[in-house]
């Protein structure tokens, strides 16, 4: 046995990857030949990713210039880093910082870490498909008004549901009270690269954008990108925390992916993503008609049917079992079973496929297949689907930093009532946390666990113990 035969035996079971990373294994668009050929480390003439001075600098002058921006850093060890690094270059220890509470668990660790004071705010709420919607412009207004001494604003768009926020108008509010704008766009490293797809959160005003190559263009897993525009943000600072936060040992191999990635779109970016843009509308027609199934902002479904989404992003599919019976995890296996299809994630009655430039006809041909004859299968079912809430909002006592210095106890979920949390709990995918070190553990906070674990969710717990057991602050 071993971890190469095991990966040997995925690959055998031909499966369709709408998951990520975005060169969904296409020879087309493989980057990495002679892999261990071209696999070095900091050798004359081959420059070093922690003080750039020739190949790596011209580099990452090459990415700067394809996304507009006025600085790009390469992140050998993915978005986590970036995500650390901006937010720890852009607030002082043991100051304030406003954040979307639907951020990534990355964004968490960077409030611990600098013993930050969080300040939430909550994206709205599509029950219809139990997504998180939008971060609107007059809740971050709202927040600053309360906490004008907040250092840094931090938002995700888009969302693992390719929800987009208005980062236009977030960022002139953002800037006009002297804050910094963080925007984790991790899941859209090719917005700004059409018209058909939301621009760029660089174009349009964030001071640091964190994207994830992997996520949506050909590049490897675990590539990614900080990009910085404007003065507000420190570069000295930057330079600091990357040295902290990105390994003293960088791939040779991701960065020269990365940078074949952003040649590749240098050159031929209009031509691919028409391409793509084109199988998403024959997509969306070919669904029109659905009535088993529903897809978000595809076909019938528009995303003015949607008031909580400022704007959808439609390289990210996510189908509603709406008249079938079964959950979207259940929606899932089938897809995987029956019709050789690998999804990214599943939630509730959802299920999330992601698509790139790399996407093939076929995989779109057998994804519509798959669809349409579930839907012939059950559109005369009559099923009644239980109504989606969002999470609910825990009260919270202590900073992160605070309750994790503090005593703690490992006791079972069930018994948790009341308590204080002491760890990250997490619903992975997307690894939004549901309870934050510091936050009260309410009757309500249980049942949405339980929930989510019941439909088939996987919940995680920083300790390693959940959800059987869960860290809590002693009394």
């Amino acid at each position: 046995m071993s971890l190469h035969n095991d990966i040997s035996r995925i690959l055998e079971r031909d499966l369709y990857p709408f998951h990520m990373p975005g060169h969904k294994r296409n020879p087309a668009f493989d980057s990495m030949t002679g892999l261990f050929a071209r696999d070095l480390t900091e050798i004359d003439g081959a420059d070093d990713l922690h003080c750039p001075q020739g190949i790596i600098l011209e580099a990452q002058k090459r990415a700067a210039k394809l996304y507009d921006a006025d600085d790009a850093y390469f992140l050998v060890n993915g978005s986590t880093a970036g995500l650390l690094t901006a937010i720890s270059a852009s607030a002082e220890l043991n100051s304030k910082v406003i954040v979307a509470r639907n951020c990534h668990k990355a964004v968490y660790n960077a409030i611990f870490l600098r013993n930050l004071t969080p300040v939430y705010v909550y994206p709205a709420f599509d029950e219809d498909f139990g997504i998180n919607g939008s971060v609107f412009p007059e809740e971050i207004e709202k927040a600053i008004a309360a906490n004008p001494d907040a250092s840094a604003v931090i938002l995700t768009s888009p969302t693992y549901d390719g929800v987009v926020s208005d980062i236009k108008t977030i960022a002139e509010i953002v800037h006009r009270n002297n804050m910094l704008l963080i925007v984790d766009a991790a899941h859209g490293a090719h917005h700004g690269m059409h018209p058909a797809f939301p621009d760029s959160a660089v174009h349009l005003g964030a001071d640091a954008v964190i994207v994830s190559l992997h996520k949506t263009l050909p590049s490897p897993t675990g590539t990614a990108m900080l990009l910085c525009n404007g003065e507000r943000i420190n570069r000295s600072r930057v330079h600091r925390f990357l040295d902290v936060y990105e390994t003293s040992s960088p791939s040779y191999l991701f960065m020269s992916a990365m940078d074949a990635c952003i040649s590749l779109l240098t050159q031929q970016k209009e031509s691919l993503f028409s391409a793509l843009h084109q199988k998403l509308l024959h997509f969306s027609e070919a669904v029109r008609n659905l009535q088993a199934v529903r897809v978000f902002c595809f076909g019938s479904d528009e995303v003015d049917n949607h008031p909580d989404v400022f704007a959808h992003d439609m390289s990210r599919i996510v189908v509603k079992a709406e008249k079938l019976p079964m959950n979207g995890f259940e929606l899932e296996e089938i897809l995987r079973q029956r019709f050789g299809i690998e999804a990214e994630m599943s939630f509730a009655d959802c299920t999330v496929l992601l698509t790139s430039i790399c996407d093939t006809q076929e995989g779109f041909d057998r994804l519509v297949k798959a669809l349409l004859t579930l839907d012939a299968e059950n559109r005369d079912n009559i099923a009644v689907k239980r109504s989606i809430h969002a999470p609910p909002v825990p009260q919270q006592v202590f900073t992160p930093a605070q309750a994790e210095l503090r005593d703690g106890c490992m006791i079972l979920l069930n018994d948790a009532q009341d308590r204080i949390c002491r760890e990250y709990v997490c619903a992975y995918p997307p690894g939004t946390p549901l309870l934050v070190p510091g936050e009260r553990i309410t009757a309500g906070v249980l049942s949405y666990i339980r929930s989510v674990l019941y439909c088939g969710a996987k919940v995680t717990g920083s300790s390693g113990k959940m959800p059987a057991y869960i860290d809590v602050c002693t009394e």
